[in-house]
């Protein structure tokens, strides 16, 4: 059973804002990226408890990976 992954406005927001920055000198990496990084959070569904805690909200629900591309 997978799970519903949802992202903040401002995770939403962040991504958006590395792609731009990224595509600014190359728009093709800048898109594999942000796939990259859509693909990672989407395994959250079905691997909910990958990550870590995100210590400012102390919330079991509440993760976040740090990628390496």
């Amino acid at each position: 059973m997978d799970y519903q992954v949802r992202l903040s406005r401002s995770a939403r927001s962040d991504i958006e804002d590395i792609v731009r920055y990224i595509s600014m000198d190359d728009p093709d990496q800048a898109e594999r990226f942000g796939r990259f990084l859509i693909h990672h959070t989407r395994n959250l569904g079905q691997f909910p408890g990958r990550g870590r805690i995100v210590p400012e909200f102390e919330d079991e629900a509440i993760r976040e990976i740090i990628v390496r591309a």
